[in-house]
């Protein structure tokens, strides 16, 4: 995740970045934190930072999935304020996703829980959401994960 750029104007704060957080075994699990807004002190419409991502949780016997199967992405904003800068508003950060099963047969990037981008247009731009958690408990799996699983276990 990036940072935003400083605001440097009459005491206000940019919008932040998002960081991954909570436990990488989901024994707590979480929404991906929606990204920050900027607010100019004049708009009335202030722009709002991409949402967070959800949460999946599958139990099966076995799982087939293609790239793209399971998603909890942060949301990419586009949002910004103009004033004598403008400020670009922050990405969501990445949900959580936790799949157990005996076998998992996964294509490349078949899970995938990132942080949304921020808005990088303006003169002042906006952070990247941070990554999601992936759990995977298995006993037989194949292919990949962006992030990488942060916790694999073993499926009795």
């Amino acid at each position: 995740a990036t940072d935003s750029d400083p605001w440097t104007g009459s005491g206000d704060t940019y919008a932040r970045k998002g960081v991954a957080y909570g436990a990488a075994d989901l024994t707590q699990i979480f929404f991906g934190s929606g990204g920050g807004g900027q607010w100019n002190g004049n708009d009335p419409n202030p722009s709002d930072g991409g949402n967070g991502g959800g949460i999946i949780i599958v139990y099966a016997n076995s799982i087939v999935a293609s790239t793209d199967s399971f998603l909890s992405n942060g949301e990419t904003t586009n949002g910004i304020q103009y004033g004598s800068y403008s400020y670009g508003s922050s990405g969501g950060a990445g949900g959580s996703i936790y799949l157990y099963a005996t076998t998992i047969q996964g294509g490349v990037n078949f899970c995938r829980a990132i942080g949304g981008s921020g808005n990088h247009l303006p003169q002042r731009v906006g952070g990247d959401g941070g990554l999601g958690r992936i759990r995977l408990d298995y006993s037989t799996l194949t292919g990949t994960t962006t992030p990488s699983a942060g916790y694999t276990g073993s499926v009795p």
